[in-house]
C-alpha cells in the first residue's frame, strides 16, 4: 500500500481517533477487491462459535489469504468494511484489528481507510463478524 496510497487527512475535521486515515489517494495500482470474509476454516465450518474475538482473527486470516492468492498482502488494503452483529464487540474488534496491524504496519502508516457498520445479523446467526477488503496492488 505504501508505494501507491498517498495519505490524505483533513485539518478542518477530527483526527482519526482509531487506526485508519481520512482517505488515501491511489494511483499507478491494481485494485483487488475481497468479498466479505466470515469466520470459515479451510473445512467450511464456522471457527470460533460464540466467541466474538477468534471469530475476527479467522476473519483477518481469511482475508490474508485472499490477498496472498491475488499477489497481494495486508500490507496492500487500502479500504475495510467491518460488519458487526453485536455492538458490545466494538472494543474487542479494535483490540484485535491492533494485533493484526501492528503485525502488518507497525508504526508505519498510512492505515487503511475504513467503515463500521452495526447489522442486525449476518447470512447464519452463529457469524458475528464479516469484514470486506479492498487492495491496491502496484502494477508491474
Amino acid at each position: 500500500m505504501k508505494s501507491v496510497a498517498k495519505e490524505i487527512i483533513a485539518k478542518d475535521i477530527a483526527p482519526p481517533a482509531y487506526q485508519y486515515t481520512h482517505g488515501l489517494r491511489v494511483s499507478g495500482a491494481d485494485l483487488l477487491i475481497l468479498s466479505g470474509q466470515l469466520a470459515v476454516g479451510t473445512d467450511g465450518e464456522l471457527v470460533g462459535a460464540g466467541d466474538f474475538a477468534a471469530q475476527a482473527h479467522q476473519v483477518f486470516h481469511n482475508i490474508e489469504v485472499v490477498l496472498n492468492a491475488g499477489d497481494a498482502s495486508l500490507a496492500d488494503v487500502v479500504r475495510f468494511t467491518v460488519y458487526l452483529v453485536r455492538p458490545e464487540d466494538g472494543p474487542i474488534f479494535w483490540e484485535v484489528r491492533e494485533q493484526v496491524f501492528a503485525k502488518t504496519f507497525g508504526l508505519d502508516q498510512p492505515f487503511p481507510t475504513s467503515t463500521m457498520i452495526y447489522v442486525s445479523g449476518l447470512v447464519t446467526p452463529e457469524f458475528l463478524i464479516e469484514i470486506e477488503a479492498t487492495a491496491a496492488v502496484a502494477r508491474n
